[in-house]
């Protein structure tokens, strides 16, 4: 496991004079450690190793980064004092804040233990000083080792030497406490001995060796009975030895958690005062309540003591359920309802910080209540942003009873609709639910269409904010529409015109041209060869029986030609386009329209868009576009094509043609006797079952073989050796054979033969790889 990361979500820190110590535990390791400085200063780097005792690290490495960690110096054997251990001296800080001392090995492959120092001045320490007691043996010591902290190190100076180190510890916690010397790269000491001792000298435990595999010392879930300063005692065994060691403790279960992510939780957040808290470990999460008013907008600030430290909110919000995502808090929010809520907060690294949340006044551009709404213009229009969280805008306008209105709401430029997440309501003069308005799966509008007014007077738009992004910029309308028509015809030719509402139009009998015009219209073109057209709108038209023409025209239409041999076409906007039986002609048109050809012969295109094109029963001529399409033939004898884009082209039961067209695709054959073919691009084909032809065309195209069916022959044509592949979908060569015939080469898998015309053995078995070399 990593000691610290080398970036800049580190948790490696050093303070100024002061010592801090790391492993590098694997090959290309590196650490990272954070110093505060202050601009205009200097200061002396350096970390040391085997050399001078700062560890067993052979040959260790500097750099110095910049607060985004960039390099601004570096040094690998600080020449100065004759030694392989790295240090800088006189660096001038540019700048007031965060650097970052990396530490490494100049060998790749060098692992160890090292010690940082930082130090104001343009003076150098050498590491370890024999020449004096670092840590007297009492309760006087300087030392110290913080639970979860940095480890702490020291030298055993003389024989008989021993140091002493304050811990403070809590009653009723396990905690593991450990000196390391040798053994585990804490230093040179070769056998450590331990002593955890009361504020009074007492010896509350000792260890020599933890356990028969090394001379290391360590007490494991160690705990005491009331809380306070104890000391950890690190000596030599025996009272003959010197030599540097380490000093470690830490949780033995984990660090106790000072607030539960849970209502149990004992935080509590008192308006505009800052509460102290601490991430005791990666991911931790803590909860604080806080009784908040409706109507009243807050903001929650979180302070980290390390900038570098991420972190996220989330406000749980049992009076209304669920949660309100606040990302770093940086938004504003109001509750819908007065209650007691948690703050949730999110840390991803272990740190102090604080959190408060406050009271502040935030403009608003409409009213959130039915007193306070934004009476609509004369057009029936306005537009709105919401400016914080749960924020809510309401608008107001007049209808007259029996009047038809299209009541919409639309996201600007900025958003997509899905930022409307508890959607939009349409309240009477009292301010209760007519009517829900519903969001447009389609287009994302929210729209209630035909909307006929009861009674004349005042309702209300309510439009609130969901946990999508701030400055969220959206547009309401209210606008009086053409009540519907319903138009039946005869059984003769009719001619049939809707307005610009919602129409419904039956042609009937007979040879019927039926218009809708605006609106979403319904349109059924009954028996006889019919036209139908939808207009504007989301249309949904169906042609009947008999051979019609029919068209959507703009908007998101759905279409069936029903029986007879009819010709289709969408439009712009996303279309569901059905032939039905017969042999049909449809084509989408432009956006991301879904066609079905269904039982016949038909004729598919999916033009501009990212379209779906199924050609059903029947042998069928489809093609997907300029885009990225999925056309898939179905059963019979079926001529498909992708066309632009990177296609998935699928070909179904029956002898079928596919091509890919331009782009990257991928063309299956299916059952039968296929072609399938690549175009330009780097295709993918895979004949499947039958007697098939891959050809793959410009670009580095992979043939993929899976079903190899006895007696079959699959044939390749134009391989280009220096591109393509074979793929087999075999362990490994022990399962083929490649061998030259006349027209080229031929690879042998049982009784399945892929015969590759125009190529060598040699080009075939360099282009095959198989399932074992992937």
């Amino acid at each position: 496991m990593d000691d610290f990361t080398a970036d800049l979500s580190t948790t490696g820190m050093v303070s100024l004079g002061a010592i801090a110590a790391g492993t590098i535990e694997t090959p290309e390791d590196s650490d990272w450690f954070e110093v505060t400085l202050q601009a205009g200063t200097a200061y002396s780097f350096s970390v040391f190793g085997a050399d001078h005792d700062g560890g067993t690290l052979v040959d260790p490495v500097l750099t110095l980064r910049d607060a985004d960690g960039a390099p601004l110096a570096s040094s690998d054997d600080a020449e100065t004092v004759n030694t392989r251990d790295a240090a800088l001296t006189g660096f001038v800080a540019p700048y007031s804040g965060s650097y970052y001392i990396e530490a490494g090995a100049f060998d790749a492959n060098g692992i160890g233990t090292y010690s940082v120092e930082a130090i104001a001045g343009e003076g150098l320490s050498i590491l370890p000083d024999f020449s004096s007691d670092d840590f007297p043996a009492g309760p006087a010591t300087t030392g110290r080792v913080e639970v979860n902290g940095p480890v702490s190190r020291g030298v055993i100076e003389t024989e008989g030497d021993i140091d002493w180190f304050a811990i403070d510890l809590e009653a009723g916690i396990g905690y593991t406490i450990a000196v390391f010397g040798a053994d585990n790269q804490g230093g040179t000491l070769e056998d450590p001995v331990m002593r955890v001792r009361d504020a009074s000298g007492q010896a509350l435990v000792e260890v020599d060796d933890f356990n028969a595999d090394t001379f290391d010392a360590a007490v494991v879930d160690f705990a005491v009975t009331s809380s306070g300063t104890y000391y950890v005692e690190a000596a030599g065994f025996g009272g003959d030895q010197i030599g540097t060691y380490s000093v470690e403790a830490f949780y033995t279960d984990g660090p106790p958690d000072d607030y539960p992510a849970d209502d149990t939780t004992t935080g509590v957040l008192a308006l505009g005062r800052l509460q102290a808290a601490t991430f005791e470990y990666e991911d931790d999460v803590d909860w604080f309540a806080v009784e908040l008013q409706a109507g009243q907008t807050y903001k929650i600030d979180v302070v980290p003591s390390r900038p570098s430290t991420f972190y996220d909110v989330i406000l749980q919000a049992p009076p209304v359920g669920g949660s309100l995502q606040l990302g770093g808090g940086e938004g504003a929010f109001e509750v819908p309802e007065t209650g007691r809520y948690y703050v949730d907060i999110y840390g991803g690294a272990v740190d102090d910080y604080e959190v408060r949340i406050r009271e502040i006044d935030v403009p608003d551009d409409h009213g959130n209540t039915t007193e306070t709404a934004t009476a609509l213009g004369t057009e029936g229009t306005a537009s709105g942003e919401f400016e914080y969280f749960l924020d809510m805008d309401v608008f107001s306008a007049t209808l007259e009873e029996g009047q038809s209105y299209d009541i919409e709401v639309t996201a600007g430029a900025n958003l997509a609709a899905e930022g409307l997440l508890t959607g939009v309501s349409l309240l009477d003069a009292d301010g209760m639910p007519l009517e829900n308005v519903a969001r447009d799966e389609i287009d994302g509008v929210y729209r209630l269409s035909g909307y006929v007014a009861p009674a004349s007077g005042v309702v209300y738009v309510e439009v609130p904010q969901g946990q999508s992004e701030l400055e969220y910029r959206y547009e309401v309308r209210v606008v009086e529409v053409a009540p519907p028509l319903t138009l039946v015809g005869t059984d003769g030719n009719d001619q049939l015109t809707g307005g610009s509402g919602n129409d419904s139009i039956s042609g009937g009998g007979g040879e019927d041209n039926l218009l809708g015009l605006a609106g979403a219209d319904t349109i059924d073109g009954g028996t006889g060869d019919d036209g139908v057209y939808g207009g504007a709108g989301n249309d949904v038209l169906r042609g009947g029986a008999g051979n019609d023409n029919i068209a959507g025209a703009a908007g998101s239409d759905m279409v069936d030609g029903n029986a007879g041999n009819d010709l289709i076409g969408g439009g712009t906007g996303n279309d569901t386009l059905r032939g039905g039986t017969g042999e049909d002609g449809i084509f989408a048109g432009q956006g991301d329209d879904l066609v079905r050809g269904g039982a016949g012969d038909d004729r598919l295109s999916g033009g501009i868009g990212f379209d779906e094109v199924f050609g059903g029963a029947g042998d069928d001529e489809l093609g997907g576009g300029r885009q990225e399409d999925l056309v898939d033939g179905g059963d019979g004898n079926d001529t498909a094509g992708g066309g632009g884009g990177a296609d998935i082209v699928l070909l179904g039961a029956g002898d079928d043609e596919g091509y890919g067209g331009a782009g990257n695709d991928y063309v299956f054959g299916g059952t039968g006797d296929d072609l399938v073919a690549g175009g330009r691009g780097n295709d993918v084909l895979d004949g499947g079952a039958g007697n098939d032809t891959l050809r793959g065309g410009f670009g580095a195209d992979t043939f993929e073989f899976h079903d190899f069916g006895a007696g079959e022959v699959d044939v390749i044509e134009a391989l280009d050796a220096l591109e393509d592949v074979i793929y087999l979908d075999v362990e490994d060569a022990s399962q083929f054979t490649v061998t030259e015939v006349a027209d080229g080469t031929e690879i042998a898998i049982g009784d399945f033969t892929i015969r590759v015309l125009g190529a060598t053995q040699t080009e075939v078995e360099d282009a095959i790889i198989t399932y074992e070399v992937i």
